[in-house]
């Protein structure tokens, strides 16, 4: 399994906008996060499955190829997981059982935004499914904070958790 932070700018200049806003917000290089099912050793990313809740092209839970990939807009990292080999299947099974669930505007905005603690519990982020996937694999505390997590919170916890390197 592999984890994928996407610091690319997008294609339009509203994704432009949005992109620049939660990088300086959230104090990193990350706007968006996948989890990638590289098929035991896998080397062609096209043929990955990503994993994630896409706020503008899809607008819910959704597991794709990423076709056309750009190596320039992603940092990729392998996932460190505990010895069960269930653990792995846990986590995507979690996006298979969200797969189509909206998108959670109000969560980001009352949670990212505002820190309001707040967030719609059947609509998800990218970062909360994300994070709440991880902590179903035994990867991450499994404390009901999924929704405080940006990419960036993510990205930073799994460095300090040495479950990444990078």
């Amino acid at each position: 399994m592999k984890i994928a932070f996407y610091k690319g700018y997008g294609h339009t200049l509203a994704q432009k906008i949005v992109t620049v806003l939660i990088n300086l917000w959230t104090r990193g290089p990350y706007s968006h996060v996948e989890l990638i099912d590289a098929h035991e050793g896998e080397p062609d990313p096209e043929k990955w499955h990503w994993y994630s809740a896409s706020a503008f092209k899809e607008g819910e839970v959704r597991v794709k190829m990423m076709r056309p990939y750009n190596p320039d807009n992603w940092d990729v990292f392998d996932v460190k997981f505990p010895e069960d080999p269930e653990c792995k299947l846990t986590a995507f099974n979690v996006f298979c059982e969200e797969s189509g669930k909206k998108y959670d505007w109000v969560g980001i905005f009352l949670s990212q935004i505002l820190p309001l603690d707040r967030h719609v519990e059947d609509k998800w982020f990218c970062s909360e499914i994300t994070r709440f996937a991880l902590c179903h694999a035994k990867i991450v505390p499994c404390d009901g904070e999924h929704h405080h997590y940006s990419p960036n919170a993510l990205y930073r916890e799994l460095k300090k958790l040495k479950v990444i390197n990078g």
